[in-house]
Order: C-alpha cells, then sequence, then structure tokens
C-alpha cells in the first residue's frame, strides 16, 4: 500500500508515502492519546480562562505534544537506552502518574491554580495526550520502520492525529464557553475520570488502552 514514488535520477528526492505505515500510525496514536476523553479535563482546567487564552492553550497543547512525541519517535529508543530505562518501566510509571493527576483531579487540587499556571505543557500536552502509552507506542512503530520512508509515514501520521487533536480541542473551547464557571465548583467528577482511565489502564496494561499498545509490544518482541 505504498503512494506512487516520483524520484530523480541520483535516487535522492523521493516523495512517497506508505499508506499502511501512516493509517496504523494514526489509528493507534489516535486511540491512545484519545482527544474526545481529554475534552473533559482540557474543559474544567481552563474554566477561568479567556477565550483567547483557551484557545492557545488548545494549539499549544497540541503542539507541545507533537513535539513531544516526534522527538520520542526519532530518539527515544537512544534515550531510553542511555538511561537504562526499558518501556514497560516507562509505560507503567507514567500510568501511576497519570492516577495520580487523577486523583488531584477529584480533590480539587489542581483547580486552584489552574488560571494562573501555564496548563498547556503540564498535565495537557503530557502525561495527558503524550503520555507513557504513546510514547512507547511510537517507539515501536519507529522500530518496525526503519526505512526513511517508513519514518516520514509515522511523523506524518503524528502530524495528522495533532491536527485531529487541536480542532477537538478548540471545539471543546467553544463547548466550554456555553457554561461558564462558578468560583466556588467542585473538581469536576468527569474530568478526574478521564484522567483515572487511562492511568488504571496503563498500570494493569502496560499501556493507554489496552489492547492497543500491547499488540504493538509484542509484535516487537
Amino acid at each position: 500500500m505504498r503512494g506512487h514514488s516520483s524520484c530523480s535520477p541520483n535516487g535522492l528526492a523521493c516523495l512517497a508515502v506508505n499508506w499502511k505505515t501512516f493509517l496504523e500510525t494514526f489509528v493507534t496514536l489516535f486511540v491512545i492519546m484519545d482527544p474526545i476523553g481529554t475534552a473533559p479535563y482540557f474543559i474544567s482546567l481552563t474554566a477561568g480562562r479567556s477565550p483567547a487564552g483557551r484557545r492557545l492553550a488548545a494549539i499549544q497543547a497540541a503542539a507541545a505534544a507533537g513535539m513531544l512525541v516526534a522527538c520520542f519517535a526519532l530518539f527515544g529508543r537512544l534515550l531510553l537506552d542511555y538511561l537504562g530505562v526499558s518501556v514497560e518501566a516507562l509505560t507503567i510509571a507514567g500510568g501511576f502518574l497519570l492516577l495520580l493527576l487523577g486523583l488531584r483531579m477529584f480533590r480539587g487540587e489542581d483547580m486552584e491554580h489552574a488560571a494562573t499556571t501555564n496548563i498547556a505543557m503540564v498535565p495537557l500536552a503530557t502525561p495527558l495526550l503524550a503520555g507513557p502509552g504513546a510514547m512507547a507506542a511510537i517507539m515501536v512503530l519507529s522500530g518496525r520502520h526503519p526505512q526513511v520512508i517508513d519514518r516520514l509515514s509515522v511523523i506524518a501520521g503524528v502530524a495528522a492525529v495533532l491536527v485531529v487533536i487541536a480542532i477537538g480541542l478548540l471545539l471543546a473551547d467553544q463547548l466550554g464557553q456555553s457554561t461558564p464557571p462558578t468560583g466556588d465548583q467542585p473538581a469536576d467528577p468527569g474530568a478526574g475520570a478521564a484522567a483515572l482511565g487511562p492511568g488504571r489502564a496503563a498500570d494493569s496494561g502496560g499501556g493507554d488502552q489496552p489492547g492497543q499498545t500491547r499488540p504493538l509490544m509484542d509484535g516487537a518482541g
């Protein structure tokens, strides 16, 4: 399922896309990064911000998550090998971090500073979007496809997912504008559940979504 390539005589300028790799990357990351499940958390964290501030946070979160996932696609294995950390250990540790964030959200601890801190990087970009499951999956996908064209197809799949995520968060911003918050509301249980769900899955199954990253891991072994 490769696209037709257009190569120069010296073979250096090939324009081709491995559509199978692109779709595999897109579907895997879309399920794991779960922009729909992240939307309630985004609405709660940005409830005290202006519409322009919420739009900026949505774009920053998507861009930061994309850069992080792309870096792990290209250099993640080298970084983990240098640190002596396995992909499984990264996934389990990240799952506990997601559980902690979800519990703090239920208790309302994160809501006190949501209007004054940059939540686009933490916790939106990481660990909610570019979480341990996404990092593990992108490293496995990159390891499966070592050729240059295949790696470019993986990066293209990452970029496509991030466009969808940015659009989803911007639409969540429109939904949030229709429900202005009251200053004394407790933390949103639905937002806490959005963080707790992938955390439980990462703790028990070695990835953000059971049945999604584990087949990739098995195939890479």
